[in-house]
């Protein structure tokens, strides 16, 4: 299936990509997470993983976007 995505999709879809790396970062600040929170997190990171693995999501990406999100 070929997906025809306008450059504002795309613009959205990295903006959600950055809304998890937000919420990553305020859970990984805090010293210890509840059950939820733990889940939330996991959830979080896999979304940036699959995220990632998508070409024309890493094609819309600065290098330095992209490494960012990498290293989650």
């Amino acid at each position: 299936m070929n997906l025809e995505l306008t450059p504002e999709q795309v613009a959205k879809s990295v903006s959600a990509a950055y809304d998890s790396v937000n919420l990553i970062a305020e859970l990984t600040a805090k010293p210890s997470l509840t059950e939820e929170e733990t889940d939330t997190l996991s959830r979080n990171k896999e979304h940036i993983k699959i995220m990632l693995e998508k070409d024309w999501f890493a094609a819309a990406l600065t290098p330095e976007q992209k490494s960012e999100l990498e290293a989650i």
